[in-house]
């Protein structure tokens, strides 16, 4: 099964993996508002969250600024990862030009 984050279906038939995700993506916002979203889809296999991508759309005027703003995205993914649970989890980022 797949869920879109945020949603209310995420909420409601996954409420904690919503409000860390939520967390994170005001992480985000915090540090660059300028840019559109952060969306994210988790994918669930009995019951349980597999995986999640999340793509975050921006424009940015110098590559110092993608370096930092990618730098800043892998650090606060760390602290969100979600950890319900026993696999490992893993985190990458791409850049797309």
């Amino acid at each position: 099964m797949i869920r879109l984050f945020p949603s209310s279906d995420a909420t409601k038939d996954h409420r904690d993996d919503a409000m860390k995700f939520d967390e994170f993506k005001a992480q985000i916002e915090d540090y660059f508002p300028n840019f559109t979203s952060v969306v994210g889809k988790g994918y669930y296999k009995d019951g349980q969250l597999q995986k999640m991508t999340i793509d975050i759309p921006v424009q940015f005027y110098g590559k110092g600024e993608i370096v930092g703003f990618t730098q800043y995205v892998a650090g606060t993914s760390r602290s969100f990862i979600f950890t319900k649970s026993k696999q490992k989890r893993h985190c990458s980022s791409s850049v797309f030009f």
